[in-house]
């Protein structure tokens, strides 16, 4: 395998952080961005199950019974949460997951100083995802390893 050489504004990926994991997880909500929203840990929504990063980071990586409590929320076994599962299990300080988990809003300019208020399209969590982990997110590549998830 042949060595990548980034350009210098790149950072690099830190070691402690799980790749792996981030690039399956962002190729399953590339695939089914219709199940995915920054604004939920998990909820039931028109299209099925609908998780945020931190929700389908648990989904995905769980080697573990995936439960639901009655009002579609995970139950996480331990009575720990889900942000506290995909932190570990992607490698994240507290700040990065604080950063990247609550990530649910991007403000748009409006006229006089107004903005308002939306959650971020894929692209924004992929170039956020880059800004905090160094990880490049290319739209697409991993999809063929993806599975259903949930």
């Amino acid at each position: 395998m042949t060595a990548t050489t980034l350009p210098p504004d790149t950072p690099e990926v830190p070691d402690r952080i799980n790749e792996a994991l981030f690039r399956e997880v962002l190729a399953w909500i590339e695939l089914h961005q219709e199940r995915w929203s920054q604004r939920l840990w998990s909820g039931l929504g028109p299209c099925g199950t609908t998780h945020c990063l931190a929700g389908w980071t648990y989904v995905l990586s769980a080697e573990h019974l995936i439960e639901y409590d009655i009002d579609g929320d995970l139950i996480v076994p331990g009575g720990g949460t889900v942000k506290q599962f995909a932190k570990v299990e992607l490698g994240l300080t507290e700040a990065e997951a604080r950063e990247l988990f609550l990530y649910t809003t991007v403000m748009v300019p409006g006229p006089a100083g107004m903005g308002t208020a939306r959650p971020p399209t894929f692209a924004e969590l992929c170039a956020k995802v880059q800004e905090v982990t160094g990880i490049r997110f290319k739209p697409a590549e991993s999809a063929s390893e993806v599975g259903d998830g949930g």
